[in-house]
Formats: C-alpha cells, sequence, structure tokens
C-alpha cells in the first residue's frame, strides 16, 4: 500500500490535501477517501466552502484535521488581495461550521500576517476578529488552533507590481 509505505519511510502522521477544491459530486473522489479513511487527513478549506452545509457534511465523513484558509478578517486586506469573500462571509462560515461540523475535527486556522492594512485600527481589528473567531468555535466545543504565516512573495504576485488602493 503506497500511503503505509510513505508513513514507514518518512514518518508520516497523516495525509494533508492542500486543495480546497474536492469536488464532492465526483465520485472518483469519494472512492479514494473511501480507500484511505483509516490513516488522519488533513485538508485545506477555504472560507466560502466553509459556508456550504453538504461541503462541511462531507469534511465531516473524511476528515481529521481542517487547516481554515482566513488568511485576515479586515475586509480592507481581502479586498486588496482579492479573496472574494468579506468579514461577513467568515461569519456565514464560522455559523456553519458550528451548525454542521463534526466537534472531532481539529480547526487550524491559516492567518498571513504581513498583508496590507489600512491603519493601525484595522491591524488591531483585524486580530481582535481572529481570536474571536478561536474563541466562538472552542466555546463550540471545538479544538482550535491559529497558524500564521508570513507572506510569500513570488515573482509574478499583483502585490509586487499592483499600486495599493489606498
Amino acid at each position: 500500500d503506497y500511503f503505509q509505505t510513505i508513513k514507514r519511510e518518512f514518518g508520516a502522521k497523516e495525509l494533508r490535501f492542500i486543495d480546497s477544491y474536492f469536488s464532492i459530486q465526483n465520485e472518483s473522489v469519494h472512492y479514494i477517501l473511501d480507500q484511505i479513511k483509516q490513516y488522519r487527513i488533513a485538508v485545506f478549506a477555504g472560507i466560502l466552502l466553509m459556508k456550504k452545509k453538504d461541503y462541511i457534511k462531507f469534511l465531516n465523513k473524511y476528515v481529521n484535521s481542517i487547516l481554515l484558509g482566513l488568511e485576515t478578517a479586515s475586509d480592507f486586506a481581502l479586498k486588496n488581495i482579492k479573496k472574494g469573500y468579506t468579514w461577513d462571509d467568515i461569519q456565514k462560515a464560522v455559523d456553519q461550521m458550528i451548525r454542521h461540523m463534526d466537534r472531532n475535527i481539529f480547526l487550524e486556522i491559516s492567518t498571513i500576517l504581513d498583508l496590507p492594512f489600512r491603519d493601525e485600527e484595522d491591524v488591531k481589528t483585524n486580530y481582535q476578529r481572529v481570536l474571536d473567531i478561536k474563541e466562538r468555535l472552542e466555546d463550540a466545543g471545538f479544538r482550535v488552533g491559529i497558524h500564521m504565516n508570513i507572506l510569500s512573495l513570488f515573482p509574478n504576485l499583483a502585490l509586487l507590481t499592483r499600486k495599493p488602493s489606498y
């Protein structure tokens, strides 16, 4: 078994899928996940997908850990990095998680530290919102961590060449 070899040879403790667009309608995806569900499985999930009850039910069936791609809770930063969602969407996603997600799934909230913020108050509000999300989820019975990333700049990244909107 390929995954057993990876575990044995490399000491892997879980399988991580860093792709938030598993097609839950695709029978092949379900087939593959059914074949490996005895392993600890972690996936990346984006905010917009977490607003969908059927996607959360799908994750409940297969996943032990979710890396939640929050990135930031600042509408200013979200707009500037063109994430396609807002603070309101984040709150709706958290509401859906509290309503429908299995409490045995570990949640790791992923944030990016050095995004473009409007001002010092926006930075403070952002971090308070992230902490509020963590507290809401913990109060609802989840185990939650925060994963903080430094923005990695790639040569073709729009943030390098685009003039800020502020």
